[in-house]
């Protein structure tokens, strides 16, 4: 992740190496031995981080508070 303001250029380079990452052989062996056998492509994760960013504070609070007490 980088913050709003990095420039196209470094966010690019970001996401080719996410990409290249994501193709590495043994990257995917230890990716799926903790549980991490679904990555996502950078376009996606961009998607949702927006999507997660928008997401008004009440619902949030709302959304926070639901787990907390499922979680006891």
């Amino acid at each position: 992740m980088a913050g709003p303001n990095v420039p196209g250029d470094r966010v690019e380079a970001l996401r080719k190496a996410f990409s290249a990452l994501g193709r590495d052989a043994e990257f995917r062996a230890d990716a799926k031995k903790i549980g991490l056998d679904d990555l996502s492509p950078a376009g996606e994760i961009d998607e949702f981080l927006k999507l997660a960013a928008s997401t008004p504070p009440d619902v949030v609070r709302r959304l926070t508070d639901i787990l907390s007490t499922q979680a006891r």
